[in-house]
């Protein structure tokens, strides 16, 4: 698995499937560069913003279970709400299972009350990836509240 970073909460998964190398993208940036096709594109927000990839990308935004290519994805609904604000908006956490490996991103929430029923979702995980810096992200501290409970191999 070859994980790449484009920018705060945009990233690029290389996972073997079942015949081919499948390409992952995660929120991809919407700053108008080019980015290599992909063959699945998830989006933590709801509301993604313009296509940065081409048209025949499977596209998931919505919190459930999909298989493709031999990778096993589940969307799980979290909250997405600045620090002392009371509106809120849903966005999707995202686990991907593929090559033995078991990946959670957490995207842009600052949801840090991981216990109980999301987690039941996803079982262990090998990898965390977690957005922290506050506002509209988790802070430091909940961000390390996070990781104790979800307990991963690494983050």
């Amino acid at each position: 698995m070859i994980i790449s970073r484009y920018n705060r909460t945009s990233f690029r998964f290389e996972i073997k499937g079942t015949n081919k190398e499948v390409v992952i993208l995660v929120d991809p940036p919407s700053d108008g560069r080019r980015l290599a096709a992909a063959d699945i594109v998830l989006w933590t927000e709801w509301e993604p913003g313009p296509p940065a990839v081409g048209a025949e990308s499977y596209r998931i935004r919505w919190p459930g279970e999909y298989e493709r290519c031999g990778i096993t994805i589940h969307g799980i609904g979290a909250r997405h709400m600045p620090h002392g604000v009371m509106t809120s908006s849903t966005v999707s956490a995202f686990s991907v299972f593929g090559e033995g490996i078991h990946l959670l991103y957490l995207g842009d929430t600052n949801q840090a009350d991981w216990n109980g029923g999301a987690l039941e979702q996803v079982g262990d995980i090998d990898i965390l990836m977690v957005p922290v810096g506050g506002h509209w992200m988790l802070n430091a501290e909940e961000a390390r509240g996070v990781i104790k409970v979800i307990e991963p191999k690494l983050v």
